[in-house]
């Protein structure tokens, strides 16, 4: 289930070259999974962009994004105070009751941070996971 709202960003700066955190505050009672994602939509584009959630708390989420296109260019130009409408709550994401004694997450690229807010939730649980990640 999915819920569309209004989001203030709150920062967005670079953090590597291309790659940006953009840390969004609004409602996120919606948001109940790790790799659960988010649709932005950017004025003057008809679809809006889809990126995956970083982590999130009480009230706050955040995101990382490589600027690949025109879209995401924008969205590296935003300024704090910027108000996004946002659809959020979408995917199944991970399932992390499923997850054995050491699970082992495999990724590239930008979307490796799925695996933040993955991992916290299975080291609540007292496990390990290993990673194997390549950008």
């Amino acid at each position: 289930m999915y819920k569309r709202y209004k989001y203030t960003v709150r920062s967005n700066k670079q953090i590597a070259n291309l790659v940006y955190e953009m840390i969004l505050e609004g409602d996120i009672s919606y948001i109940t999974k790790p790799g659960q994602f988010i649709n932005i939509e950017i004025e003057k584009f008809y679809l809006r962009r889809p990126i995956s959630i970083c982590c999130y708390d009480e009230n706050t989420i955040t995101i990382i994004y490589k600027v690949v296109g025109e879209g995401t260019e924008v969205l590296s130009n935003l300024k704090e105070g910027t108000i996004l409408d946002i659809l959020t709550g979408l995917g199944n994401g991970f399932d992390t009751r499923r997850s054995k004694e050491r699970p082992l997450l495999i990724g590239g690229g930008v979307r490796n941070s799925t695996y933040v807010w993955f991992v916290q939730s299975i080291d609540k649980r007292r496990e390990k996971a290993n990673c194997c990640a390549r950008f």
